[in-house]
C-alpha cells in the first residue's frame, strides 16, 4: 500500500521523498485555493532535491474546483493526483452532490 506525506515544512517534504508520495492541502476552510501552481511547481522542485528518481513519487493536492474548471496548471506543476475537497463550508448536502455528478475537473 502506498504511504503518502502531507506537510509543506522542510522536513515534511524530506520524510515525503523518502516514501511514495506527498499530499498537499491546496484550499482553505471556506474552499478557496490558496495553492497556487507555481508554489506546487516549487514545493515539488525541493522534493526532487531530496529524491534521485522523483519521477516515480506521486504528488496529491486536495483541491476545489468547479464543473467543467481545468486543473492542467496543475498537473504541470507536478501533481498527479487530484482531490477534490468536498465539504459543507462548499455549500449544502444538494450543492456538493450537484457537484459530484458534475464529475471531475479536466
Amino acid at each position: 500500500m502506498p504511504v503518502w506525506i502531507g506537510g509543506t515544512a522542510p522536513g515534511a517534504l524530506q520524510r515525503a521523498a523518502r516514501w511514495d508520495g506527498w499530499i498537499v492541502a491546496g484550499d482553505d476552510r471556506e474552499g478557496r485555493m490558496t495553492l497556487s501552481p507555481d508554489s506546487l511547481a516549487t514545493q515539488a522542485g525541493e522534493l526532487r532535491r531530496y529524491r534521485a528518481n522523483a519521477g516515480d513519487l506521486e504528488v496529491a493536492v486536495i483541491g476545489v474546483s468547479e464543473p467543467g474548471s481545468s486543473v492542467q496548471a496543475y498537473a504541470d506543476a507536478g501533481a498527479t493526483w487530484w482531490l477534490e475537497h468536498l465539504h459543507s463550508h462548499r455549500g449544502s448536502m444538494e450543492w456538493l452532490v450537484r457537484r459530484v455528478k458534475a464529475g471531475p475537473p479536466v
